[in-house]
């Protein structure tokens, strides 16, 4: 069961709710220095081996947007083959109703490992499509067709 994988992975968080233009989706603007990128929530296991999938996601999301989600449906998966000796990645998507969190929504800036987050913000994915992050672009048009 991938909630229980605890090889090398991602656990990236798909927030959803209903707004005033249809279903909106919650991002956060990351700062590396390289430039601004809008990605989902979410992060790896790097620092944390033989964390399982489900841990990841409730340290990632939690510190990430003051989140823990409740009931997450897997919505999308990749599977890459490691470099240099590396083991296969595994990124995951979590299509999660903003609804059923646990947790208040983080409202202020933060620093992460050097990087900037802002505070999360809803978009459409209209207003998401060609400026998301390239590689989230899949998991949301997979969420995405799940809404429809």
């Amino acid at each position: 069961m991938i909630l229980q994988h605890t090889g090398n992975h991602f656990a990236g968080a798909i927030f959803y709710r209903w707004g005033e233009d249809g279903w909106e989706y919650l991002v956060i603007e990351y700062d590396s220095g390289l430039g601004i990128q809008i990605k989902f929530p979410g992060g790896t296991n790097n620092d944390h081996p033989g964390e399982r999938m489900v841990e990841t996601l409730n340290r990632e999301t939690l510190e990430e947007t003051g989140l823990i989600p409740v009931n997450p449906q897997v919505s999308h998966v990749e599977e890459k083959p490691g470099r240099g000796g590396k083991p296969t990645h595994l990124k995951v998507f979590f299509a999660i109703d903003f609804a059923q969190c646990v947790g208040q929504l983080r409202t202020v800036p933060k620093l992460d490992d050097g990087d900037r987050l802002s505070p999360p913000f809803w978009r459409t994915a209209d207003e998401l499509r060609g400026v998301i992050f390239y590689t989230h672009a899949k998991a949301l048009e997979a969420v995405e067709a799940r809404m429809s």
